[in-house]
């Protein structure tokens, strides 16, 4: 399906691996082409070997995580107070 997005199509991801991955006005985004000539993952053809790519690659979830999938799914009741603290904490991705 790639082979058919056109190179010049902008892509703004929600995550980021390394700061390095941010232009020079901070923005995360970039033109496909640029992705597909750069990024390694984008290269690998083989589903077997992109989702052992993906499990390498696979951090663990921050210690507030429960907390927030409980209070996101309204099982628990948080403060203004600690939700504030509970978002200034880490914000790790499943894949870094």
């Amino acid at each position: 399906m790639r082979q058919t997005w056109p190179g010049e199509l902008l892509i703004l991801p929600a995550h980021y691996a390394a700061e390095g991955e941010r232009r020079a006005d901070r923005a995360v985004a970039a033109r496909f082409d640029v992705i597909t000539a750069t990024n390694s993952a984008v290269a690998i053809q083989d589903e077997r070997v992109f989702l052992q790519w993906i499990a390498d690659r696979q951090t663990g979830f921050p210690d507030a995580y429960r907390t927030i999938k409980e209070a996101n799914l309204g099982l628990v009741q948080i403060s203004d107070a600690d939700a504030e603290v509970l978002e200034s904490g880490p914000n790790q991705c499943a894949i870094a």
